[in-house]
């Protein structure tokens, strides 16, 4: 009978050291809301390098996760350091393969390298898995344009255009995209229905002639 008591207590003791340990490591762990608000605060504030430092100061354990490397990414590509931004963007691309978002904020700052290919490649991935949608083919459409690749551009504002007909911006690109190909016609009336509801588009008025290397 000693002795079964005394596997009881050794028991009893094991059973309180394990929950000790696992109420310390739940204290351990920083509960990063507060460094998350603090980057948002600062980044609506336009203070986006000290939004990433306040973003930086989460633990390890949150380090890790998809949405601070999401985060991060976002950042990088505000303050401008677009090869940084990258490369959070494919460290949360492997974390979520299957993230759409992740894929569209790596396009970000491949667009602003003007690296249209990559930015091609990235995007057709994430059409793979969002074949419907509307950030994608919006972005899609923009590359094309910017590699001459006008009549793919053509195409993917009219589809745009069919779900959201009253999309300025898509129609715009959609005029630009037809004066580029020398539908000068079909590009005057696309102009026309941009200036009807949109006077003062920086990009909405009609192109002079022998302005086919002018434009977006």
């Amino acid at each position: 009978m000693r002795g079964a008591g005394r596997g009881g207590h050794g028991a009893l003791r094991l059973a309180l050291a394990l929950a000790l340990a696992l109420a310390a490591g739940a204290a351990g762990a920083a509960d990063p809301s507060g460094h998350y608000q603090r980057s948002y605060d600062l980044e609506a504030s336009g203070e986006i390098e000290r939004a990433l430092l306040a973003l930086d100061e989460v633990d390890a354990a949150e380090r890790a996760t998809y949405f601070f490397r999401l985060r991060r990414g976002w950042l990088l590509y505000l303050a401008g350091r677009h090869w940084d931004a990258m490369e959070e963007y494919r460290r949360a691309s492997r974390l979520a393969p299957l993230a759409v978002e992740a894929q569209l904020g790596l396009s970000l700052p491949q667009m602003a390298l003007r690296l249209w290919l990559d930015a091609r490649v990235t995007l057709e991935g994430a059409l793979a898995l969002d074949p419907k949608g509307y950030m994608v083919r919006s972005r899609l459409a923009y590359v094309d344009y910017n590699l001459g690749r006008f009549a793919s551009a053509e195409r993917l504002y009219r589809e745009l255009l069919i779900a959201y007909p009253s999309d300025v911006e898509m129609r715009v690109g959609l005029a630009w995209s037809l004066f580029k190909q020398g539908a000068v016609g079909a590009a005057m009336a696309e102009f026309k229905a941009v200036q009807r509801v949109a006077p003062r588009h920086p990009f909405g008025q009609p192109p002079t002639p022998g302005a086919a290397g002018g434009g977006r």
